[in-house]
């Protein structure tokens, strides 16, 4: 029987330590436990806030991504473009050169053309002048002089107007 009041002293001692361990922590308890909740409520939020912004900056970055592959492709073909533009100004600029060149080269030939008449006009005339001297010198009379002269002047007249020598 001692051995039954023994064990029920015990269960009473238990009880009212749990009791009075209870009551006297009770308040702190529950303000550790509120506590801890809060703390991991504020935890699981900023959790969920920082996975979708995490997932907003991946689509985002996906989107950026695709823009970018975009981009690409245009810039790759702008540069394309400027590369044919610019072979086509080449070879438009080498055609106007050479016809340039060309131009420049007809209009350098018939000055040297011209050149070439005035020398030749100017060596007829010294010719021509030369032998009506040496005709009138040799003791033709003056009216022969005049007709020579005249004549001389009428063919030397004919070359400055047509190029040619006419007689």
């Amino acid at each position: 029987m001692k051995l039954i009041e023994n064990f029920i002293i015990q269960w009473i001692n238990l009880g009212l330590l749990v009791g009075v361990l209870f009551y006297v922590l009770r308040k702190p308890l529950r303000e550790f436990l509120s506590g801890r909740r809060e703390k991991l409520r504020v935890k699981i939020v900023k959790g969920r806030h920082q996975y979708e912004a995490a997932v907003a900056k991946l689509k985002q970055s996906k989107t950026n991504l695709a823009m970018a592959g975009k981009d690409a492709d245009k810039i790759k073909r702008t540069l394309i473009e400027t590369g044919m533009y610019g072979a086509d100004a080449l070879v438009a600029k080498a055609k106007e050169a050479a016809q340039r060149i060309r131009a420049d080269a007809h209009t350098a030939a018939e000055q040297e053309a011209v050149r070439t008449e005035e020398l030749i006009s100017k060596d007829l005339l010294k010719t021509a002048f030369d032998a009506a001297h040496k005709k009138l010198s040799e003791g033709i009379s003056g009216e022969d002089q005049d007709r020579l002269l005249t004549q001389s002047l009428t063919i030397l007249k004919g070359v400055k107007e047509n190029g040619q020598f006419r007689q």
